[in-house]
């Protein structure tokens, strides 16, 4: 989620306030303490709080004598668009690892081996595409669609590290098998309606 060791600031008050609870300054400060383990004056959450409004990061209202604040749709895309720089320089690390481990192993097979693995690796990322797209076309559930959009883009990084070393007669006989597997499944979700 977020380090830790990070001064108690407005990126982790818009992650307690995500869920779209109005909270008061009060409720905010024992979330920072369950979820980060940070323990902020009262006053210093307040002045986030305020800080994070001016902004146009929250919205608020008044219960009682203390203002509530909510999460809007600007302080959603702050958090994303702090998360997606957080998770660049891991995820360029991944990929060069993955690109290294795919060469590496393909080095260290021969050429029958090399055209074995390639199939089965292959058809387990392209079967995988099919079923994230199975999902993506059949589910309303925001989470699981969430899962499953990520989890799509993880099988197309995998295909596009594999189509260089792939030919095109493979290709298409990959296709005709993740094909296979699609109606398979698109039977498979039929039945389980009816």
């Amino acid at each position: 989620m977020l380090d830790v060791e990070d001064k108690t600031g407005k990126l982790h008050v818009l992650v307690v306030l995500e869920d779209g609870s109005f909270r008061d300054a009060r409720e905010t400060r024992v979330m920072l303490k369950k979820h980060f383990d940070l323990t902020p004056s009262k006053d210093a959450v307040r002045k986030h709080l305020e800080r994070c409004f001016d902004q146009g990061l929250l919205a608020r209202r008044k219960f009682g004598r203390s203002y509530c604040y909510k999460i809007v749709m600007k302080g959603r895309e702050r958090l994303r668009i702090i998360r997606v720089k957080r998770e660049e320089k891991p995820r360029r690390e991944l990929d060069k690892l993955t690109k290294d481990l795919v060469l590496e192993r393909l080095l260290d097979m021969s050429e029958r081996h090399k055209k074995k693995w390639l199939l089965t690796r292959m058809v387990e990322v392209t079967s995988s595409l099919r079923l994230c797209d199975a999902l993506l076309n059949r589910l309303s559930d925001e989470n699981t669609l969430s899962l499953a959009r990520n989890a799509r883009m993880y099988w197309e990084l995998e295909y596009s590290e594999l189509i260089p070393y792939v030919s095109g007669e493979l290709v298409k006989m990959v296709e005709n098998v993740s094909e296979q597997f699609a109606k398979a499944i698109e039977k498979m979700w039929k039945r389980s309606i009816y």
